[in-house]
């Protein structure tokens, strides 16, 4: 088949548009998560025993859980227990559905990088009567961000791949648009050779960004 160069110019000038809502939805899901899982790794790390358990069960529940199920879940099914979330509107399902999901693998990357921090930095601070606080946020927590950043930023690029499940909920984005204009015209390959352009650009730039 011959190549149409300027079929795919158009293609690109009509998807180019959704790339933002497909940014937009992995950066805001992408916070969420981080800021949960970062909760959910403190709660791992407790010496409350019914806070580790229940750490664990969150973890356990979410990384299991396929994200279409949680999305319907969260959209469909919360309303249905709670009729206060009726017409919650489908992109805040989608993030939250997509947050929740993402924060369960955060958790256990946040939770091994401050693992790999050497416990005898730690110990150095308490001989010093360094507050813990003060260790937690000025030794810890910055060499176990670099650590966790290769990790973080794995998760970060396969969030921007599942964000095309939030074309279930009637949220077009990048990979939704691609869909229905391949539909369109039946050129699925140029299409699919597109969004994958889309995809492997902004791989390469995070992995400039966070090598491993």
């Amino acid at each position: 088949m011959k190549f149409d160069f300027s079929y795919f110019i158009s293609l690109f000038g009509q998807l180019l548009p959704f790339v933002p809502v497909t940014l937009l939805m992995a950066v805001v899901s992408m916070a969420l998560a981080i800021v949960l899982g970062l909760a959910i790794t403190l709660l791992e790390l407790s010496k409350i025993r019914a806070l580790r358990l229940f750490a664990k069960f969150y973890v356990s529940l979410f990384r299991g859980m396929p994200t279409l199920v949680q999305l319907f879940i969260v959209y469909y099914g919360l309303p249905q227990i709670f009729p206060a979330l009726r017409g919650i509107p489908a992109m805040l399902a989608a993030l939250v559905g997509l947050g929740f999901k993402e924060s369960s693998y955060l958790a256990e990357i946040f939770r091994a990088a401050i693992g790999s921090v050497d416990e005898g930095q730690i110990e150095a601070g308490k001989s010093l009567n360094i507050k813990s606080s003060k260790l937690f946020f000025h030794v810890l927590l910055p060499q176990a961000t670099v650590n966790a950043l290769p990790a973080t930023g794995n998760t970060f690029v396969s969030l921007i791949k599942e964000t095309s499940l939030a074309f279930a909920l009637g949220i077009t984005e990048l990979f939704a648009e691609g869909r229905m204009l391949a539909g369109d015209s039946f050129r699925y390959g140029r299409l699919q050779q597109l969004i994958e352009f889309f995809g492997q650009v902004t791989k390469e730039d995070l992995e400039w960004r966070f090598p491993p």
